[in-house]
């Protein structure tokens, strides 16, 4: 029998293509990484045991929206946590940061906001320094990490970390309440019984 979830979060991605965000969904939900993504994902989920509890993370991709400018407000519906990706050998990726953090508080103020710095297997090409990440995330107040959605590097440890900050919640908000089964099928937090195996939502 199916455990319920205590508390249920989305995330979203943001950040340029090719940046790889689809990846990074692919490695924490599935555990796998390849060098060709066949085809575009919608959501993908896993669940994870934080102190006792059961927290599952819903993780939104793009599907490659963001090549054509096509996010709309309906993305950002409900989101938890806004997570801005950037690729440590690219620099237009960086600087183009501001812009989707700008974009994520726009459309959604009360999301919490995360800076990653992703491909660190590509030290050797590396152009952004970690420094500069830290930096960028200091002066926006938001966490920072670096990750390789190839080797797996940091990837877990950074979705428990916003999982622990979702679950605590910031000084100035709300702690979030354990889900219930009265909460609005369209609402935050609400349990659900997942099919044994799966990982899609």
């Amino acid at each position: 029998m199916a455990e319920d979830v205590d508390y249920r979060f989305k995330l979203i991605l943001l950040g340029n293509i090719d940046v790889g965000k689809t990846s990074l969904i692919i490695r924490f939900a599935d555990n796998s990484w390849s060098e060709e993504i066949s085809g575009e994902i919608d959501q993908k989920s896993r669940d994870m045991k934080l102190d006792g509890k059961t927290v599952r993370l819903i993780i939104t991709d793009t599907a490659g929206q963001e090549r054509f400018r096509t996010l709309t407000s309906s993305y950002y519906r409900n989101a938890d946590a806004i997570i801005v990706v950037y690729d440590i050998t690219d620099q237009e990726s960086f600087v183009d940061v501001e812009g989707h953090i700008t974009e994520g508080t726009r459309y959604s103020q009360r999301s919490e906001k995360f800076l990653v710095g992703n491909k660190t297997d590509l030290e050797s090409e590396r152009v952004i320094k970690t420094e500069s990440g830290k930096t960028l995330a200091d002066k926006h107040n938001i966490m920072f990490f670096e990750t390789s959605a190839k080797t797996g590097a940091e990837v877990d440890k950074f979705f428990e970390a916003v999982a622990r900050k979702l679950i605590g919640g910031s000084p100035s908000s709300e702690k979030p309440q354990p889900a219930s089964p009265s909460i609005n099928p369209g609402g935050i937090n609400k349990p659900t019984k997942p099919k044994k195996g799966s990982c899609m939502v």
